[in-house]
């Protein structure tokens, strides 16, 4: 599902918030690539933060409450890749670098700080309401389960 960051003036629906839709899980988490402004884990400056990132072919991982404490440290998000998968054995980096998420629940993606694009698993149990929320409130596009089960 894609949709618009902007919602009118002054306006934007940032990744807390669309955290905020998501159930409480215990998932795999990685960070894939992030560009924004906010502040960032354990102190970290932005350049120490994308050198962290660059760091890791598999991404940051995080625990869920790792996530939702990163991205309600955030300003603005102009780019970012965010994964989940039921365990840490589906993120494997040879996928991930080559954009395959064959074997991810969710991702989150902000392209060029102008839209998110938001990419549910068929077998992602429990988030059919995040689907139907997406749609209503954002008037995402398209459907949900682009890759068939996780």
């Amino acid at each position: 599902m894609k949709f618009t960051m902007r919602r009118g003036p002054g306006r934007t629906v940032v990744l807390a918030e669309l955290l905020a839709l998501v159930p409480d899980n215990d998932w795999a988490w990685s960070l894939l690539e992030y560009d924004g402004v906010g502040s960032f884990p354990d102190g970290l400056t932005y350049q120490e933060f994308q050198d962290l990132l660059l760091a890791v072919p598999e991404g940051l991982p995080m625990t869920w409450e790792r996530v939702r404490a990163f991205a309600a440290g955030l300003d603005q998000c102009w780019d970012l890749i965010l994964v989940a998968a039921g365990d840490r054995a589906r993120l494997a980096p040879d996928r991930l670098a080559a954009l395959d998420f064959g074997g991810c629940l969710v991702v989150f993606e902000a392209i060029d700080s102008g839209s998110w694009e938001v990419t549910i698993a068929d077998g992602a149990e429990g988030m059919s309401g995040l689907v139907a929320t997406l749609r209503d409130r954002y008037g995402a596009e398209a459907g949900a389960g682009a890759w068939g089960s996780a």
